[in-house]
């Protein structure tokens, strides 16, 4: 766990006045964060467009002149922010006031949209806040930083909702792969952008020159200390910081200020344009694809990719210590009861479904053989004894384009997948048994528009594999509107 890393820490000698500035040290296993040359104001113009619907009352909210909102005066302002209960010491100075006026009167469609976010991901942060015994006010930090963006890159290459470096991200344990990037994911880079900040406070015992230090890196910190005649706080040395910098920490003191009185200056909340709920981990321990998962959950795939925004493709890669996977908690129950079938019906692990029966593809008892790789028509007709004008005929195809794991007839067979004339279908949730087989200790389910096999054995409480086997599956896509599918329970 991140939380548990080590901390090897590297005395720096090359300060040899100031309490603070020799206490200075790093970290040898992290890598300096240099983000002298990146300006954060960017990220407000990087924030996509949610979709979101506003309503008249909301657009007037927002649109609302300045005249017709709170105009507290300085020394109002300043009693507000010392109000707000924090570990971190917030000064206000004229610097603070113009980032804090110009968020609340021009910037309220941004609040109002992180607003919205924060929702979803302040919980997150604050747990993790919490376990690591840190000030909460550090959450804020990251609407500067990635406006509650997981997926957002910066064009220097930092990512993520804390906008860490590769080189750091490394660091501090996160992996970085073809597959995963833990940057995006909203708890492991949490727990690692906080073990950063927790290492650096260490060093500089003060939470705002440890937020300067997030920002340019800690060399520069180090030497705007030795640079400075007094060192004492923040605004000591902010005069030796780079520009940017310089309006790093008044704008985070305006951003905290801004959240904490949206509601006083009418800032309404804007929701993002997906639900924002409940989710809960889960452990894959198999290379899945998320569309084949979202089938299974009968949810949207790219919802349960938006829950995981750490994957780079449509695939969950195999890791041996297994994959934590986020789905929603309402979903939970129906992963549990259909997990083996998940597994069983990827494409990942079996194209063709077999049992005991078949051999190299062919099942004698049904006369049936599925496709293998390399096959062709030609070749199975050969190898049958068969014309291929008899293969076409038997199972109606009208291309020569073979699929892997298509079921094909090489003989007679009484029916497979039986799809039953809508005259003859009775309505209900299933066929009684004696309508297709007296013989069957069964019943038929009709599928309905827009059903999957999942839906299906999920509904009965049988496994999906069962129902491919009873009714001659190769796939689990292959099931149509209308055709009758045998269960037996």
């Amino acid at each position: 766990m991140l939380h548990r890393i080590i901390y090897i820490t590297l005395f720096i000698g090359v300060y040899s006045f100031g309490a603070r500035a020799q206490k200075g040290f790093f970290y040898s296993h992290i890598p300096e964060w240099d983000y002298t040359f990146i300006d954060s104001s960017i990220n407000e113009a990087m924030i996509p467009d949610t979709n979101e619907i506003l309503d008249d009352e909301i657009n007037a909210l927002i649109r609302l002149p300045k005249s017709e909102l709170p105009q507290p005066s300085d020394a109002e302002i300043e009693a507000q922010l010392k109000a707000i209960p924090a570990l971190v010491n917030f000064e206000c100075n004229p610097q603070v006031l113009a980032e804090i006026r110009r968020l609340v009167y021009q910037s309220r469609k941004h609040i109002a949209k992180l607003r919205g976010r924060a929702e979803f991901y302040f919980p997150i942060f604050e747990g993790v806040l919490a376990q690591e015994e840190m000030p909460f006010e550090l959450k804020y930090l990251t609407l500067i930083e990635s406006a509650l963006d997981p997926k957002i890159t910066s064009y220097a290459g930092a990512r993520g909702l804390w906008q860490i470096m590769p080189a750091t991200a490394r660091g501090l344990g996160l992996t970085l792969d073809s597959w995963v990037d833990e940057r995006c994911d909203p708890l492991r880079s949490t727990m690692a952008a906080l073990a950063y900040l927790k290492a650096m406070n260490i060093t500089y015992e003060d939470w705002l020159i440890t937020l300067a230090a997030y920002n340019a890196g800690p060399g520069t910190v180090n030497r705007a200390i030795s640079r400075s005649y007094r060192r004492e706080t923040y605004w000591d040395i902010q005069a030796q910081l780079p520009r940017q910098t310089q309006k790093y920490v008044p704008r985070f003191i305006a951003m905290v200020y801004a959240m904490h009185y949206a509601d006083y200056y009418q800032i309404p909340v804007v929701y993002p344009d997906y639900e924002v709920a409940p989710t809960i981990p889960i452990e894959i321990f198999s290379p899945l694809k998320i569309s084949h998962v979202a089938l299974a959950l009968d949810m949207d795939s790219a919802e349960l990719a938006r829950l995981n925004p750490s994957l780079n493709t449509d695939w969950i890669p195999y890791y041996r210590e297994g994959f934590t996977l986020q789905i929603p908690l309402d979903k939970s129950g129906r992963f549990y009861a259909l997990e083996q079938d998940i597994y069983m019906t990827s494409d990942t692990l079996f194209y063709v479904l077999r049992d005991n029966r078949v051999q190299g593809g062919f099942d004698e008892a049904k006369n049936t053989y599925y496709v293998q790789q390399g096959d062709y028509l030609e070749k199975i007709a050969m190898a049958f004894s068969i014309s291929v004008d008899d293969l076409v005929a038997w199972n109606d195809l009208d291309t020569e384009i073979l699929t892997l794991g298509q079921a094909l007839l090489v003989g007679e067979n009484n029916y497979v997948n039986p799809i039953i004339d809508q005259d003859t279908v009775i309505e209900g949730e299933g066929l009684p048994s004696e309508t297709l087989d007296e013989n069957c200790d069964c019943i038929y389910h009709r599928v309905r528009f827009g059903e999957t096999l999942f839906d299906i054995a999920y509904h009965y409480g049988v496994r999906v594999e069962d129902i491919m086997r009873e009714n001659t599956f190769t796939n689990i896509l292959l099931i149509e509107t209308g055709m009758n599918l045998k269960i037996t329970q």
